[in-house]
């Protein structure tokens, strides 16, 4: 696989991303409209800050924020080349996006929460879940979550792929590419 190929002047460089991966450009004028966004709420202090973190962050002083398309491309691209190092050629993958049982989290709880505890439940949980040649590569995401700019509160929520071994038929197992509880077969749609 390689994980670096050359340039046309003989440097080194990072694998090639996937055709349609968001370009440098593509990332860097989201920032731009994200950042004009941000300074248009004069009042929100929090939000003229990460303007100012987000307008200081270039390639050689990265500000390693989830919130800035600079950064989280290149983590994305990290994660991409990451996963073309471990994931064997012809693996079947499927995107999972969970919010388990007891995900909510009070806003003043937050620092209460495990989560060293709470990955080896959901460990055990999907390896109790998947068949034992299934691999999961993923973590845990906090967001805080408002409805109606109200009843704001913490969520956890697991992401990450399930790679089985080419050949494991699991895109056929159902209309949504799960083994079990496919919510948009169960409806009828």
């Amino acid at each position: 696989m390689g994980d670096r190929s050359t340039d046309r002047g003989g440097r080194r460089s990072h694998a090639a991303l996937p055709s349609g991966f968001e370009t440098r450009k593509d990332a860097e004028k989201r920032c731009c409209i994200l950042i004009k966004r941000l300074e248009r709420r004069t009042d929100d202090p929090r939000s003229m800050e990460l303007a100012s973190c987000l307008r200081a962050c270039t390639a050689h002083s990265r500000c390693m924020l989830e919130a800035c398309p600079k950064c989280l491309r290149r983590f994305r691209g990290n994660l991409y080349r990451e996963a073309r190092r471990i994931v064997p050629k012809g693996a079947e993958i499927v995107t999972v996006s969970m919010i388990p049982e007891a995900a909510r989290v009070e806003l003043d709880a937050l620092q209460t929460v495990d989560i060293p505890t709470r990955v080896k439940r959901y460990r055990k949980s999907l390896s109790r879940a998947l068949p034992p040649e299934a691999m999961f590569v993923g973590g845990i995401d906090i967001s805080m979550n408002a409805w109606h700019n109200r009843d704001d509160h913490w969520n956890l929520h697991l992401y990450g792929y399930v790679i089985l071994p080419k050949g494991s038929g699991v895109g056929k197992r159902s209309s949504c590419g799960a083994s079990t509880g496919c919510p948009d077969r169960d409806r009828g749609g």
